[in-house]
């Protein structure tokens, strides 16, 4: 693994700092680069790794983007000879959420707003140009990529309605369901369930996309001296880095 990094990474004088934790499904190593910089190495050997680290890269690339609460930088995914993938992030320390644990709520208030106050900063203005490295407002529900829940592929192909991207989701889980398990009657009773759908929210006006987070508990959260984030256990997955009340959408 690290001479692979080095010829990734470009860089001769990295290596390996030991074990940096390690979850249920993927491992992780800490190495330091030759500039001194600590990175975090994800890494899994199924087959499914790859699809399941670019859509973690890809959430990452937008809460990072976003500049609301800390989370690693992402640096780059890469396949292994082996077989399967690894994710490489910036490395950062932390530590057990305590102190902070209420200004993590306040940040992830403010996270699940932030699409909304750029879209009435568009309307505000002639011209919206976001900065650089910043995010841009959307209008619509879902996510850049597929991502995943466990190993499990998410459907988050763009909806312009969030009832119809809902409905989506549900159906792909039923649809796995009557997959793996032959269960007939769950369809039996989508069809039932699905007309009714809209009526749940037909008094819900001007729902709008929010950027979100997958996966939030205790164990995918911490604090330091910059204060609350969001860390990466092997159980980290951002649902459509962007939905409304489900996983992510926007």
């Amino acid at each position: 693994m690290e001479a692979l990094l080095r010829a990734e990474l470009d860089d001769e004088e990295l290596k390996c700092l030991g074990m940096g934790g390690s979850g249920c499904i993927s491992e992780g190593l800490t190495y330091q680069t030759g500039t001194g910089q600590k990175i975090f190495v994800k890494i899994n050997n199924k087959s499914e790794a790859g699809r399941m680290f670019d859509g973690e890269y890809k959430s990452l690339e937008y809460l990072y983007a976003a500049g609301v609460i800390q989370v690693p930088k992402p640096i780059k995914v890469i396949d292994l000879p082996e077989g399967g993938s690894a994710l490489i992030m910036e490395h950062v320390e932390i530590n057990s959420l305590s102190s902070q644990a209420g200004k993590l709520g306040e940040l992830m208030a403010r996270l699940h707003m932030l699409n909304s106050e750029l879209l009435e900063k568009s309307k505000n203005l002639e011209k919206f140009v976001g900065k650089a490295g910043q995010l841009s407002p959307v209008t619509q529900f879902g996510f850049d990529v597929n991502t995943c829940c466990g190993y499990i592929p998410q459907d988050n192909t763009w909806q312009k309605n969030w009832v119809d991207f809902y409905s989506r989701k549900l159906k792909q889980q039923l649809d796995m369901v009557e997959k793996d398990y032959h269960d007939r009657e769950a369809q039996e009773l989508w069809s039932e369930l699905q007309p009714k759908i809209p009526t749940f929210f037909d008094k819900m006006e001007n729902i709008q996309p929010a950027l979100m987070h997958g996966d939030l508990w205790g164990g995918n959260v911490g604090e330091n001296k910059n204060g609350p984030g969001r860390i990466l256990t092997a159980d980290y997955s951002l649902s459509p880095v962007n939905e409304i009340v489900t996983p992510f959408s926007r």
